[in-house]
């Protein structure tokens, strides 16, 4: 958006445009952090959320630069970006950015600049967007952590340890393919694992292919060709990954000589569990928030799928009132207990059959099926309430309490649209218990 006016003697853009007047209003309201940022790197304008994102009051932010709050190893990169906008080669750019927070953390935001010109082409200011990815890129350096280990434990294994694609391609071997079958592992990048199986045994490795398919594991025993030409058995156990569609987009298998099957058992069963354990935590990993232990998004829609198929219930939408205050007072790493208590607290007043899920920041849902009546979804979430606001969150709490407001809706049985729906209802139902002043809860009518 091109300011036509030109910024006023205080430095800021005018905001006699209705355009820019429009601007202002999305900007405020909007939950990703936003700002107005003169040429020299000085904040002229942040809304909510980005205060929010760095911890400070509005006040506070503005006597900062960009610059301050930009962690070093990060700085040099962003102002090489920012010269090109500013000399007019570039209209903007986005990049993957570490900041440092009030409280000394290191955050990681997705940076999104666009340079303002005025009528002579020259940079007024520039808007900047920041979505905070911290804990997506706190997952990031897991998911590289566990790789890192499952490769380790892979070639300290006397068992030969396979990584394989969708569709059966050997993608990495470890070293022990050696000592059975004299291949070197970068001899059989690539090539398709059927490809080393004895002709007679292909039908062994098509017949376990359904249990894959189904994500379930598949075991049999047959031959694999050497680098001579000779063919040795092998016991053949295979685990798939699957996305969120059900399809594999991944194969871990071991292979066991069965002459050594007597002398390597412990080993070998000792090794196998450990990758299915490592397999197994991938998966809970990309399907639980990891301060909270609460499924996120994509376990949530996991298990409503499995769960409430067949299932009339509720949908309350949960969000804590006034985080940012709480995070100010007893810091993010106290307001990070705040969360966990709040998502013990949801889950203590639910059924058995219910879900509980955290959407991230100060969001929460709860997916009622052990009720089917509005009543009863309102006495459970004012339990949820009483609950959050009588819970002990130690000294740096106790006054004011914790309190939350709650949105809720209806859905209907064996229809997951109506899901869909009491899901927007409720966030709408939760907009409205906000306005009204909080701590409350509000059906949808």
């Amino acid at each position: 958006m091109t300011s036509h006016d030109g910024p006023d003697q205080s430095g800021k853009p005018s905001s006699s445009d209705h355009d820019e007047e429009l601007f202002r209003r999305a900007m405020k309201d909007s939950a990703i952090g936003m700002c107005l940022i003169a040429v020299e790197g000085t904040f002229i304008e942040v809304n909510p959320a980005l205060c929010e994102f760095f911890g400070y009051d509005a006040a506070t932010l503005q006597t900062k630069t960009w610059q301050e709050l930009t962690h070093e190893a990060d700085l040099g990169a962003d102002m090489s970006l920012l010269d090109q906008a500013i000399r007019g080669e570039i209209e903007g750019y986005r990049m993957e950015k570490r900041y440092i927070a009030a409280d000394g953390s290191t955050l990681v935001g997705d940076l999104r600049v666009r340079a303002i010109v005025d009528d002579s082409g020259a940079v007024s200011y520039f808007v900047s967007q920041i979505v905070d990815i911290t804990e997506k890129a706190k997952f990031q350096q897991d998911l590289q952590r566990s790789e890192e280990h499952f490769r380790l434990l892979a070639q300290n294994s006397a068992a030969v340890v396979v990584r394989g694609d969708s569709v059966g391609r050997i993608v990495w071997i470890s070293d022990a393919v050696t000592d059975v079958t004299s291949w070197q592992p970068d001899e059989l990048a690539g090539i398709p694992f059927a490809d080393l199986v004895h002709p007679d045994d292909v039908s062994r490795l098509q017949a376990i292919q359904p249990a894959l398919q189904a994500g379930d594991q598949g075991r049999t025993e047959l031959r694999v060709r050497c680098q001579t030409g000779d063919y040795k058995w092998i016991d053949y156990t295979v685990n798939p990954v699957l996305d969120d569609d059900g399809r594999i987009v991944d194969l871990v298998a071991i292979w066991l000589e069965i002459e050594q099957r007597i002398a390597d058992r412990m080993k070998a069963a000792a090794t196998i569990t450990e990758a299915r354990r490592d397999a197994k935590r991938l998966k809970h990993q990309a399907e639980h928030d990891p301060l909270t232990g609460l499924p996120n998004r994509r376990g949530l829609r996991q298990l409503l799928e499995a769960r409430t198929a067949a299932s009339a219930g509720a949908v309350l939408f949960i969000d804590i009132d006034d985080m940012k205050s709480i995070n100010d007072r007893g810091g993010h790493h106290n307001g990070d207990q705040v969360l966990v208590q709040v998502a013990q607290s949801i889950r203590a007043a639910m059924g058995p059959p219910d879900v509980a899920a955290r959407l991230g920041g100060d969001e929460f849902i709860a997916v009622l099926t052990s009720i089917d009546d509005e009543q009863g979804a309102l006495r459970i979430a004012e339990l949820i309430r009483r609950r959050i606001s009588t819970s002990s969150y130690g000294s740096a709490f106790s006054s004011p309490a914790v309190t939350v407001s709650i949105g809720l809706a209806m859905f209907s049985e064996s229809d997951s649209h109506s899901r869909l729906e009491a899901m927007q209802a409720a966030d709408v139902a939760l907009y409205r218990a906000k306005e009204n002043g909080r701590n409350q809860s509000v059906a949808w009518e």
